[in-house]
């Protein structure tokens, strides 16, 4: 069991936003909605860069005709709008660990009984703020809820006219559904690797081909990686190799005794 801890609220217009501290908020959602008591709409994973928007979508477009003058002519074009999830935000690192973060969920459907000349409507929630959060916490925004109501009548045919056995032979059905849309944003920092961080060994370059001793008598797959029988140049690949084998050993002796001699957190001095 684990509790979720709200460090700052501020909300105005029936909107909340909420920042969460702590406790497994993925696991926690993924169980509210194996029970069926909501529905993830979209989890998707943006990257971009220091004060640089991103933008997600997930949903549909129609096709919405327009008329365009031009020195006094007309010419008929047409653009597709969009509904669905979007998802936009523009991020900003202020600090080594913090992020300024701005926000702009939006959630809209269709409303068929908002036509206009075949063209439907949209009912839309959105919501746009600007927050100060530190890398891993978890901005909610919660408040956007949408209320619909339908109705229906079923009847018997010329039983169900009668004005006083319109009762008895008539049925009326009447449906009221709440929805609230709550939009959960994590930021974290992607820490670039340096030159010397990269691995000089990468995945495959210890693996050879295995000669016809080793593939038909043996049943290996692979071949001995001090010995290649088909390349020419294997000699120079295998020197290579060792060297960056030695190259990364010295490396990750270097970076298991530093951790003795250093302490505190990195990045730059304040």
């Amino acid at each position: 069991e684990r509790n979720f801890f709200i460090s700052s609220i501020f909300g105005s217009g029936g909107n909340i936003r909420t920042i969460l501290d702590g406790g497994d908020v993925s696991l926690f959602l993924r169980a509210v909605s194996g029970n069926g008591h909501s529905k993830i709409l979209a989890e998707p994973n943006l990257v971009t860069l220091n004060g640089r928007p991103a933008s997600f979508i997930a949903g549909g477009q129609f096709a919405v005709p327009t008329v365009v003058g031009v020195g006094g002519a007309q010419a008929a074009t047409t653009f597709f709008q969009g509904f669905g999830t979007q998802l936009t935000f523009t991020p900003t690192i202020i600090d080594k660990d913090r992020i300024r973060l701005q926000v702009a969920p939006t959630f809209s459907t269709l409303n068929r009984g908002n036509t206009v000349n075949g063209i439907p409507g949209l009912n839309v929630r959105s919501v746009f703020t600007t927050v100060d959060m530190r890398e891993g916490q978890w901005l909610a925004l919660a408040g956007l809820i949408q209320d619909e109501q339908s109705g229906g009548k079923t009847r018997i045919p010329f039983l169900g006219d009668i004005p006083v056995l319109d009762a008895a032979f008539s049925q009326k059905e009447t449906k009221r559904a709440e929805t609230e849309l709550i939009v959960l944003v994590s930021p974290e920092l992607v820490h670039p690797l340096e030159a010397e961080q990269v691995p000089l060994v990468l995945p495959g370059m210890e693996v050879t081909e295995p000669g016809p001793l080793e593939f038909y008598a043996l049943g290996r797959i692979e071949g001995d990686p001090e010995c290649h029988h088909r390349s020419t140049v294997w000699p120079v690949y295998r020197d290579h190799m060792r060297d960056a084998i030695r190259e990364a050993k010295l490396q990750a002796r270097f970076q298991r005794s530093e951790g003795y001699y250093v302490c505190g957190p990195h990045g730059f001095s304040e």
